[in-house]
């Protein structure tokens, strides 16, 4: 059960800083910030 949990939770984190990521580098750190909003 915790698991399954933190797998969820690494994918999520995953996710997180990929988003994060393509956000700095097409937007620089006004994609930055937007993509902090909106995800």
């Amino acid at each position: 059960m915790l698991q399954k949990l933190m797998k969820k939770v690494e994918a999520d984190v995953k996710t997180f800083w990929v988003t994060n990521e393509r956000a700095i580098r097409s937007g620089g750190l006004r994609g930055w910030i937007w993509s902090r909003h909106f995800y």
